[in-house]
């Protein structure tokens, strides 16, 4: 490896100073995503039950209150089983901020180290063009640490997997490992290694992933019971846009603009252009998956280097994941800059819109205008495909890209399909994003929800003659239909008034109304 030149120390200092600037900016600030694998380690480290206690959004919240901390929301029900593995040593650190600043500047080391050894492999005369994309991905930096998120640190072993895939596979293999135990989305990096048949690196990947994942399940109370629901019900449903908010411009993909068009929702979408079903949704989007699959592979030919094959299979995911957010570009960053494939200014200019721009820059105008990223991140991909399209000869590199198509079909097959029959119980007045918890008693409804991190008690009169279940915050059995989760509160004749997450991420609830003939019916199917 090749000693660092001045220019790329100078680099890694300015990478490292603003790093630091924005540990010390995140200071007494929200936890934000930490929040999520900070006290989902420690819950599970005290020997709780991780099903009911770390993977039960009312539960979790709960458990994190009774631990100090109010007036923010989370939830663990995203978040890969596996990551508490990982998160454990900084867990063990005293004080939530504490450990988020611990580790914040751990992934920025980590990150800085491998950055200039992939320079120094890659880049070793960094030009201008270099100095302005780092500077603009300064920004992507600033929102991973402000976060707590942990894609600067899955950047950095992707990094490092590639510098050692060639002569310590075994090790590489290690750090892709790692990056997947933390974001799943890094296994398709694999395919990369696939095409050019470059097998031990993979083999090597597998098996670290299922000895950690093995580790997780020997190690944790009901982890085996996590990992079945999560890889059986909520993965189904992030696959398919499902992540938080499905209709929020804070995601900048394709499947966003469609539900934002297509699908109507009385709280979080009033404003659709048509009246179509998630099933419309999901066909269009497989439709547009397809287009983007057949670009790719007539665009990985032999003539296509690694550093574009990477960005384009990124930009490729970015485009379709449906949960798509600012923090996640970095990934893009290091592979921008290489001696062997230099980037016009046209696309430095966009790459450098995607990483500055804010995602909700045109909230409240239009759908396609609110999307606007996604419309930049699709003409980068077409752009960066269209020179190297050649599909006369059909190689390896090729039915790879055709099986992960196959990949995102089965996943986005399995989440559920069709509209359940239910309809939200009096959006007029429980309009809020989530409702977490609610109380039936003499035709009175308590419920609690959260607005801006701040939980409320709110009272609400119902029609006489139901029948309450009592209080509903955390453990309550929930019912499966169609990867959705429904918890029963109260029933009047026909009409169950039950608590769940459809039409938005697991773990996410909100009051809705259910014809009981429905729920028995779904409920054995």
């Amino acid at each position: 490896m090749m000693k660092p030149s001045f220019k790329l120390q100078l680099i890694g200092g300015i990478l490292l100073i603003a790093g630091l600037i924005s540990v010390l900016l995140m200071q007494n600030k929200p936890l934000g995503d930490y929040g999520n694998y900070y006290y989902g380690a420690r819950i599970a480290m005290s020997g709780e039950n991780i099903l009911t206690e770390v993977y039960d959004s009312r539960a979790f919240n709960t458990n994190v209150q009774e631990a100090g901390e109010a007036n923010f929301f989370l939830n663990h029900c995203t978040v890969t089983p596996q990551t508490i593995l990982f998160y454990v040593p900084f867990a063990l650190i005293p004080g939530a901020t504490l450990s988020k600043s611990v580790f914040g500047i751990f992934s920025l080391l980590v990150f800085v180290f491998a950055f200039i050894r992939f320079a120094a492999r890659y880049f070793p005369d960094p030009d201008w063009r270099t100095y302005l994309l780092t500077v603009a991905g300064l920004l992507t930096i600033h929102y991973n640490i402000q976060l707590g998120q942990s894609w600067l640190l899955v950047t950095a072993l992707v990094m490092l997997a590639f510098l050692k895939s060639e002569k310590a596979p075994v090790i590489s293999g290690l750090f892709f490992a790692i990056a997947i135990l933390l974001k799943l989305s890094p296994a398709f990096l694999l395919l990369i290694f696939i095409s050019r048949r470059e097998w031990k690196p993979v083999f090597a990947t597998i098996v670290f992933f299922a000895l950690f994942t093995l580790g997780f399940g020997l190690l944790f109370n009901a982890a085996f019971q996590s990992l079945n629901e999560f890889y059986s019900h909520s993965l189904m449903r992030i696959s398919g846009g499902y992540f938080s908010d499905p209709y929020s411009s804070s995601f900048q993909s394709f499947i966003v603009l469609l539900r934002k068009l297509v699908v109507h929702d009385d709280v979080l979408n009033t404003t659709a252009w048509w009246s179509g079903s998630e099933r419309s949704v999901q066909f269009i989007n497989l439709i547009f998956t397809g287009t983007l699959m057949f670009l790719i592979a007539g665009s990985w030919n032999q003539n296509t280097g690694l550093f574009a094959r990477v960005r384009i299979l990124l930009l490729f995911l970015l485009l379709t994941s449906g949960y798509t957010s600012s923090y996640s570009f970095v990934i893009i960053l290091p592979f921008l800059l290489s001696k062997e494939d230099t980037l016009s200014l046209i696309k430095i200019a966009l790459y450098a819109i995607v990483f500055l721009a804010p995602s909700r820059l045109f909230d409240g105008t239009n759908p396609f205008l609110e999307e606007y990223k996604m419309w930049v991140m699709l003409t980068i991909l077409i752009a960066e495909t269209f020179p190297a399209f050649s599909f006369r000869i059909i190689r390896l590199e090729q039915a790879a890209i055709v099986g992960m198509f196959l990949i995102f079909f089965c996943m986005k097959s399995l989440n559920s399909p069709e509209t359940l029959p239910m309809t939200y119980y009096k959006p007029e007045v429980i309009n809020s994003d989530y409702v977490t918890g609610a109380y039936f008693r003499n035709d009175s409804l308590n419920y609690i929800i959260n607005e801006n991190g701040t939980f409320r008690l709110k009272n609400l009169v119902m029609k006489p003659g139901f029948n309450g279940a009592g209080w509903i915050s955390r453990n309550n059995e929930a019912y499966k239909l169609n990867h959705v989760n429904v918890i029963l509160i109260a029933e009047r004749n026909d009409e169950l008034l039950v608590l769940s997450d459809y039409r938005r991420g697991p773990g996410l609830f909100h009051l809705y109304s259910l014809p009981k003939t429905d729920f028995i019916r779904l409920k054995t199917e």
